[in-house]
């Protein structure tokens, strides 16, 4: 916010401050359309993420995907859902799931390209914190690519813009 005491310069340096570059995630785990259900699976777990962007084989992104979508799915085919308290679905990442011959066939023989979310919203690397914002709260999304020159340099999720404003305002 603007108050008298600053200066032009002081404005353009905090709005550069701000920009997504500044602090998205760097370091992005992908997959891509062909990976089966059962990597999709492996990835999110090991790396204890809940979705990732989805990338083509010439490495364009195409998609978003989540342990949700991934849930969703495989509920729909085994006709079972299993959601916590809060309304996230849970025990999609269980060894159990793995020992169901049904379950396992459907990990392997399913790819990413089955379950993504095709349309995917993203922004540029100088967007700013209320552009973010506002885009993931318009289109209910927990996670925003970050683009240059159309490729894939980082991604926003809800937990960093959550770190982004606790850093920038303590609360007392």
């Amino acid at each position: 916010r603007y108050t008298p005491e600053q200066s032009f310069e002081d404005l353009e340096e905090q709005k550069r401050a701000e920009a997504a570059n500044h602090w998205m995630q760097k370091q992005v785990v992908t997959v891509r359309t062909d990976d089966s259900l059962g990597e999709l699976a492996r990835v999110l777990d090991s790396h204890q993420i809940s979705g990732a962007p989805v990338l083509d084989g010439e490495g364009r992104l195409v998609g978003v995907v989540s342990q949700t979508d991934l849930a969703r799915h495989l509920a729909q085919l085994n006709r079972e859902e299993r959601r916590s308290s809060s309304g996230y679905y849970q025990g999609v990442f269980c060894n159990s799931l793995f020992s169901e011959p049904a379950l396992k066939g459907l990990l392997t023989e399913g790819q990413v390209s089955d379950i993504l979310t095709p349309y995917t919203y993203w922004v540029s690397a100088d967007a700013s914190l209320p552009e973010i914002v506002d885009l993931m709260l318009e289109h209910h999304i927990h996670r925003v690519p970050v683009l240059k020159d159309g490729q894939l340099v980082g991604l926003v999720t809800s937990l960093e813009v959550l770190r982004h404003m606790r850093s920038h305002w303590p609360l007392p």
